[in-house]
């Protein structure tokens, strides 16, 4: 078997067939590409019919302005859609109509129905991210494309974000016709810069139909490959250009690679260019051990077979610290020339209790985002999965971030799923296969972790997780790995110590905001307690309508916010836990 070819971006080769196809010029249809629409109408409480049929119109009206595919031919657009209020009700499905006409009666058939459902738009987003697109059909130049209509305020949560990300690492686009300026949902959208967008769709008919050539030219109809340039910068069209420029994000990302019995040859080969091409998303720091700023990346194998017989020796081959090598170039090199398999044994709870004492906590100048990420091959033993429960739970309350990787057929799924943050299904992905690795949805997944990680709203822990977090600041801290003792006790029925009286500290302080600009500033906030880890929940909203903003939580005491509107003035309220209490509270005030 060869190696692999030069690999070549999706617009490159489309320029490259074009130039030697004299029948490839012309009209341009509309989609360009092979695309899947879906449509999502808002029938909450508070619509009426004319509201419903407006939206039919608009719908209609694309439709019978597109081509519809009426083979199994990759040209054209099929079109899907439901109707959402607090449940999401699928009225048309992909496959459902090969005929325009047939297409459009479905549509115009479609009644308003009364109803005292609320609104729950994140709701309909997850829905179409998991369930319209699951048969969507496939190819390097497939769209997926997915107009939301909706009548009413968008409430900020972790639901809406979590959504947000659904979409985003399902390949879909997505666009948001709204009845009014929709500030909290044009903020979700930032996440990334994937094309996503929200316009309000009011006004007169000349106002709606310029707003409806918009959606047209820059998403329905959008050539990626050569996009109008009222549309700006465009990203995510076929999954992101190999050559893109990287994201820079502060970030500290540790690879813990299976390297036991359990990883074939040609899974660790697959592991290895996976791991280089998702450093090739990151803008890395020229001089790891001295900046404050971009990405730095370590990489570790457990675990020498001597650990098994000897658990004082370490846990993993540190293959790159944090703070070994700076240049993608020399860190990619590296990766593919000069790491070797390690064919020892398995030990992925000790392994990233190590990780995070002594790759992350040793290196200087710690990032804002930390972030695990298990390559994993192999099952895991009842008590080895406990041990690795424990540490999970610790590395997230301490503010880590946890992607997981499954490879193989040997992976159990249900044990490992729910280690991953959340939503687990954005962060656990699995491949039967390695050499999926580098298939578009994972090389997607891939390109967008930076700006995943790096988005405003993404750590977000669940009450299930903040209860355990409670549980264990208040218990004794996980064996190191010279202990190597596997069966700790369970948190939930250790009783903490109570001789000693809890100390109730309150620190009340000003946010030092700086470095303001019409769409960020930079917020500062002194230290409670050096000499102990505090978890930081940072609120931002709006001082005109007090509508939020940010919400997220940091272990650092420095961060910038961005996705502000110019010219507005907004409300800080930062508050600092320590074991579960809340001991300190910053308060600021600022205009962009």
């Amino acid at each position: 078997m060869g190696g692999k070819g030069e690999s070549r971006d999706h617009c490159t080769l489309i320029r490259n067939i074009k130039d030697k196809c004299p029948c490839c010029y012309g009209p341009k249809e509309c989609p360009v590409y092979p695309t899947e629409l879906a449509f999502a109408l808002d029938t909450a409480a508070g619509g009426n019919a004319d509201t419903f049929n407006r939206m039919k119109d608009t719908v209609v009206s694309i439709v019978n302005n597109i081509t519809i595919t009426e083979s199994n031919c990759p040209r054209g657009a099929r079109v899907a859609l439901v109707t959402y209020n607090s449940e999401v009700t699928t009225e048309i499905r992909f496959a459902d109509s090969r005929k325009k006409k047939d297409l459009v009666k479905q549509i115009e058939d479609l009644q308003f129905v009364q109803t005292s459902k609320q609104r729950s738009l994140e709701t309909a987003m997850a829905f179409v991210a998991r369930n319209t697109f699951k048969r969507a059909r496939s190819g390097f130049l497939m769209r997926k494309v997915a107009v939301f209509f909706t009548n009413g305020p968008t409430k900020a949560s972790p639901q809406l974000n979590e959504a947000v990300l659904r979409l985003y690492n399902a390949g879909v686009v997505p666009v948001f016709l709204t009845n009014r300026e929709d500030r909290v949902l044009t903020n979700a959208l930032q996440i990334n810069n994937t094309g996503g967008q929200a316009f309000a769709f009011t006004g007169g008919a000349g106002q709606l139909a310029a707003t409806l050539r918009k959606v047209f030219t820059c998403h329905i109809c959008l050539d990626v490959c050569d996009p109008d340039p009222s549309c700006g910068i465009q990203r995510g069209g076929f999954g992101r250009d190999r050559r893109a420029a990287p994201t820079d994000v502060d970030i500290d990302i540790a690879f813990i690679v299976d390297s036991s019995e359990s990883t074939t040859q040609m899974q660790f080969k697959e592991i290895k260019s996976y791991i280089s091409y998702i450093v090739n998303q990151l803008e890395t720091s020229s001089d790891p051990k001295v900046s404050q700023h971009h990405a730095r990346v370590a990489i570790v194998q457990h675990a020498p077979f001597e650990f098994q017989s000897n658990s004082s020796i370490s846990p993993v081959k540190v293959e790159l610290s944090l703070t070994d090598y700076g240049p993608r170039d020399k860190l990619t090199d590296f990766i593919q020339n000069q790491m070797s398999q390690l064919y020892g044994t398995r030990a992925v709870a000790t392994a990233v209790d190590y990780t995070m004492r002594h790759i992350f906590e040793s290196a200087p100048n710690p990032r804002d985002h930390k972030v695990i990420v298990l390559m994993m091959t192999g099952g895991i033993e009842k008590e080895e999965l406990e041990h690795l429960q424990k540490v999970i739970v610790e590395a997230k309350c301490k503010g880590y971030f946890v992607v997981i990787i499954g490879i193989g057929r040997n992976i159990n799924i249900p044990s490992i799923y729910s280690l991953a943050s959340e939503p687990n299904d954005v962060f656990f992905k699995y491949a039967d296969m390695a050499s999926e690795l580098h298939e578009e949805p994972l090389l997607r997944f891939g390109s967008l972790l930076p700006s995943f990680i790096n988005s405003e709203n993404t750590f977000y822990l669940s009450p299930d997780i903040r209860k355990k977090c409670d549980l264990f600041q208040g218990d004794q801290p996980i064996k190191k790995f010279g202990q190597k003792q596997l069966n700790i006790p369970n948190n939930v029925t250790v009783t903490p110590a109570v001789t000693e009286k809890l100390e109730v500290i309150k620190h009340n302080g000003e946010v030092k905001i700086t470095d303001i600009t019409e769409n960020s500033a930079k917020l500062h906030w002194m230290i409670p307690e050096p000499q102990k880890v505090y978890i930081y929940h940072i609120t931002v909203t709006s001082a005109h309508d007090h509508s939020l903003v940010v919400k997220l939580n940091l272990t650092s005491n420095e961060r910038v916010i961005g996705g502000l509107q110019s010219g507005e003035k907004y409300d800080v309220t930062i508050t600092g836990y320590h074991n579960a209490q809340a001991k300190a509270t910053y308060r600021g005030t600022f205009n962009t």
